[in-house]
């Protein structure tokens, strides 16, 4: 048997009870709706026409009562149920009686206080494009109503905003959000409304700002601390300009998104995460602001830290080709890796140990192609790390045969150093390591004269010379060399680091006869 129209209105009957046990709001406004109702029945023991039935006496008397002063008129009460069934939820309109109200519906559902929210909205992250939908058709609807009760309180009714309200309503329909604002019984003023809509602007340009960088696990902890505690003044100001008993599911979820981090990350917020807090619109407009420079300057950061992976990337290539003997263009590969090096020299930036491998070749006898001077220093640099960290940790080594034997041709000896840039450290290593008595380290600038470099190797006290090829030019080594026979000197010339253990082995390979023979 089909379903007939008691059946509708019990099912309706049901709903509706089991909606006023679940909101206050609601069950106070079925009150109303049925006073105003109750009105337009005539006083117990009257017809509709005002007249007294006595049952078993004459004629019906008139009674002389008025009628109730707060009498709702039948073409009111027709207004507000044509108004319920569009679902404005409420009259509205000029002339409705005051006590007349529809319900007020909290957004998402009301939570009791102290009652914490269930586990499953922990720790499921936070879905903020959807966040940030919902909060623009809030402040939409918010403006909307802000701008109908203008409206009518200059004539109009609520009928003539109709389509946009209607086209609200679809779009909280798609977002499954129900817009408590839009009612006109709702009774928020326009300032009122205006603010709040503000307030979910703030939260959905935070949310949208803040929270992608917070789900990186990655997220330096130093950007965490600066931008969370802003998130939570923005939903702390959306909570607080909510009416009085409104809850929003939205400023909810960040709220326990932010608690969530804040236990994850150990970043402590001193205030807004507590029913006591306190935070006004204009600080969370503040906090916004802030949140803007900080998130810029990340985003700017890793613009800049992109361009220079890419223009090192292009770097290294060219470099390769360079030492390799393919370079389509030498000048232009020698300017891009120039002009690389020196951005990262202004940014105060060091090279890259991928650059500085690939430019490493370029340091031998390619150095005098280099049309840079600036960048022929910058190969000599990383030649010279390249060839600190040469044989490093490997302790076992400075204590072999090896080392002791030189360490008996070099004791009290004076050794003289050609090329690079001298290290004081490097120099004491040397000294100690090889029991020498001096160790004197000679650098030359590109192009200059070796000439002075014959002042120091005649000295008599001087008695090995050492020649680091890697950051000479092709023509100092045998220039060194030859002042080296005039004056008698024993000469190592040094391919590779100058750490005690490749001197050790150069010195024994090279000298160590000549050394052994001298005494």
């Amino acid at each position: 048997m089909q379903p007939g129209p008691l059946d509708a209105l019990g099912r309706l009957i049901e709903a509706i009870r089991e909606g006023a046990t679940r909101s206050p709001a609601l069950a106070g406004a079925l009150r109303e709706l049925a006073s105003a109702i109750a009105a337009l029945a005539p006083p117990e023991g009257q017809d509709a026409a005002g007249v007294t039935g006595q049952a078993g006496h004459g004629p019906a008397q008139r009674r002389a009562e008025p009628a109730p002063a707060a009498a709702v008129e039948p073409e009111q009460v027709r207004q507000f149920a044509d108004a319920l069934r569009q679902g404005l939820g409420g009259m509205g309109a000029a002339g409705a009686p005051a006590a007349v109200t529809g319900p007020r519906v909290v957004s998402q559902g009301r939570a009791a206080e102290g009652v914490e929210v269930p586990a499953s909205r922990r720790g499921q992250g936070l879905d903020v494009a959807a966040l940030a939908r919902r909060c623009e058709l809030k402040a939409d609807s918010c403006l909307f109503a802000a701008r109908r009760a203008r409206g009518v309180a200059q004539g109009a009714t609520i009928f003539d905003f109709k389509p946009e309200y209607l086209a609200l309503l679809d779009r909280g329909k798609a977002e499954k959000t129900y817009l408590w604002m839009v009612a006109p019984s709702d009774g928020t003023p326009p300032e009122g409304l205006e603010r709040i809509a503000e307030a979910y602007g703030i939260l959905k340009e935070a949310a949208s700002l803040i929270v992608p960088a917070a789900s990186d696990p990655e997220a330096p902890q130093g950007l965490m601390e600066k931008l969370l505690p802003l998130l939570a003044t923005a939903q702390c100001a959306l909570r607080e300009s909510l009416p009085t008993g409104e809850i929003d599911r939205d400023q909810e979820d960040v709220f326990w998104f932010l608690r969530d981090q804040t236990e994850q990350r150990r970043v402590y917020i001193a205030q807004h995460l507590t029913r006591d807090s306190k935070a006004t619109v204009e600080e969370a407009r503040a906090a916004l602001e802030q949140a803007r420079q900080v998130v810029g300057e990340l985003a700017g950061k890793q613009k800049a830290g992109k361009a220079r992976k890419e223009s090192v990337s292009r770097a290294r290539y060219h470099a390769g080709q360079l030492a390799q003997g393919r370079a389509v263009e030498p000048d232009k590969s020698w300017a891009l890796i120039a002009q690389v090096v020196g951005e990262l020299a202004v940014a105060g930036s060091p090279l890259p140990k991928d650059l500085s491998a690939a430019l490493e070749p370029l340091a031998g006898a390619l150095l005098v192609e280099c049309p840079e001077e600036a960048l022929r220093e910058r190969l000599l640099e990383v030649a010279q790390r390249a060839a600190e960290s040469e044989g490093q940790g490997e302790d076992d080594r400075a204590d072999s045969a090896e080392i002791e034997r030189a360490r008996q041709l070099l004791a009290d000896r004076v050794l003289v150093m050609i090329g690079g840039v001298p290290k004081p450290e490097a120099v004491e290593s040397l000294r100690k390591s090889l029991a020498l008595r001096d160790v004197r380290w000679l650098s030359k600038r590109d192009h200059a004269s070796t000439a002075p470099f014959e002042t120091e190797i005649s000295r008599p006290d001087v008695d090995v010379v050492m020649v680091m090829i890697r950051w000479c030019n092709t023509h100092d080594g045998p220039e060194v060399r030859e002042m080296c026979r005039l004056h008698n000197k024993a000469c190592v010339t040094l391919p590779g680091g100058y750490n005690p253990s490749q001197v050790a082995h150069h010195v024994l390979e090279q000298v160590g006869e000549r050394l052994r023979h001298a005494g």
